[in-house]
């Protein structure tokens, strides 16, 4: 399983917070809206029962002042009752609006308009009787008339309305506060949860902090080490380049003498050697050749690890054509007939890749040379990412159950007296296709021709 890297740790934790302070912005918005629906609600609670408050207020006056009309006769009094009376009706008719939403309400005020109705009946018989029959008359009519029971049930009911609001104000007290503790609750949690995430990466953080120091001091460990064991080999490198031009030299100069002495021992006694006596010469001459070329090889082999590689932009068809002609300039007629398609061009080592179409092309030139009418043909096409080319001929093939040997040192599909070589030419081929990040493979069948393939990255090229 992949670790999950620091900065997705710390991407991770902001995104869980910045939902979580969202979260929070929308609650307390949310919150907010009701507390002040809640705050409305109950500022219109205490309007109503202060419009209560009023309408007890103005029945009270109006009782008062009829009874003191009573009892003196003095017409202010009437004055007093009727500005009463008036503010009781516009009481009565505002309770109606507020509590339009409250049937409870609306039913008790329902209750108090008959209660007024018969309460104003009863008051006017008693002042017409005190106006004409005087004070014994309106006194008689008054306890008749239960003026006093009607007030008592204006203000029960008025009493009962106060009530109902008083218990509608708690309700929405007790909500309110209720919301708020669940706000305060939830703020707590956040803040709570904020913390612990901010502790938790601290504390990964630092933990990281330490791992990394620790993913460093084994790095810069190893970057010692490396640096020594680079030193090292750039030491044996330097060795093995000396060696090789030691044993280079050393080996040349017992072939060459090998050769002369031969070709001398040759020319002085062809005359006494018979058939026999010349084809060992011959053959002792033939290996020597064969193993100066196999040490020239050896040489460019060793040296393919050491060369940097270079990148230019070059025309391939034209280092194609400039190989073949090196290829076939030792051939004895007739040649092959080849054929060159459209070859994509590429960025690379123009002398490396000079080498490797060398030797596909040498290579296909020679196996094809013992058939009647020997093709060679290359070809190139451009696949995704790369450039693919092909040398391919007609001559006699290979099994490819022996397809892991091609590109060895050394390694041979055909003997020394059948086709000429040293069997490093493939070896060389791969090496520098591998040194430009490419690919080499190959197809064959036995007396049906081969087909070798390498490719080359094409990234660098210009669009």
């Amino acid at each position: 399983m992949t670790a999950i890297s620091m900065e997705r740790k710390v991407l991770g934790v902001f995104v869980l917070m910045f939902a979580g302070l969202l979260a929070t912005t929308v609650l307390a918005f949310i919150t907010t809206r009701r507390l002040m629906n809640t705050a409305g609600w109950v500022s219109h609670t205490y309007a109503v029962m202060d419009r209560l408050q009023a309408t007890r207020a103005a029945a009270l006056q109006a009782e008062s002042a009829m009874r003191g009309f009573v009892i003196t006769g003095d017409n202010n009094f009437l004055n007093t009752k009727d500005s009463a009376l008036s503010h009781l009706a516009t009481d009565y008719i505002q309770l109606r609006k507020m509590t339009s939403d409250n049937p409870v309400e609306q039913r008790h005020l329902d209750r108090l308009s008959r209660i007024l109705g018969d309460w104003r009946t009863r008051v006017a018989d008693v002042q017409i009787a005190r106006q004409f029959t005087g004070f014994a008359a309106a006194q008689a009519l008054v306890r008749a008339r239960h003026i006093a029971t009607r007030t008592a049930q204006i203000f029960l009911t008025l009493d009962t309305m106060h009530a109902e609001e008083q218990r509608l104000l708690d309700a929405r007290l007790v909500e309110e506060r209720h919301r708020d503790t669940v706000v305060n609750v939830v703020y707590v949690l956040l803040c709570s949860l904020a913390l612990i995430f901010f502790i938790g990466i601290y504390l990964q953080i630092r933990r990281e902090i330490r791992q990394r120091s620790r993913t460093q001091e084994a790095v810069t460990a190893l970057n010692s080490e490396l640096k020594q064991q680079s030193e090292s080999l750039e030491q044996v490198n330097k060795e093995l380049e000396s060696f090789s031009y030691s044993v280079s030299h050393d080996l040349r100069a017992p072939l060459r003498a090998v050769d002369g002495f031969s070709r001398l021992f040759e020319q002085e006694y062809r005359a006494r050697l018979d058939a026999e006596g010349l084809r060992l010469l011959g053959v002792i001459r033939n290996n020597a050749k064969r193993m100066g070329m196999l040490i020239d090889d050896l040489l460019a082999f060793s040296r393919l690890g050491r060369k940097p590689v270079t990148n230019t932009e070059f025309d391939m068809r034209a280092l194609v054509e400039e190989a073949l002609a090196e290829a076939l300039s030792g051939v004895e007629a007739p040649h092959p007939r080849v054929e060159i398609a459209a070859l994509p061009d590429v960025r690379g080592d123009r002398a490396l890749l000079r080498q490797v179409w060398l030797n596909l092309l040498a290579n296909a030139v020679k196996y094809s040379s013992k058939t009647p009418q020997p093709r060679v043909s290359v070809e190139g096409r451009i696949a995704e990412g790369e450039n693919i080319y092909c040398v391919r001929d007609n001559g006699v093939g290979f099994d490819m159950r022996y397809y892991d040997k091609l590109f060895g040192v050394f390694q041979r599909l055909h003997s020394e007296e059948q086709f000429p070589g040293t069997g490093v030419g493939l070896a060389i081929v791969q090496r520098v296709i591998l040194k430009h990040d490419g690919r080499v493979w190959a197809e064959g069948k036995p007396n049906e021709g081969a087909a070798f393939f390498f490719s080359l990255p094409n990234k660098d090229l210009p669009t």
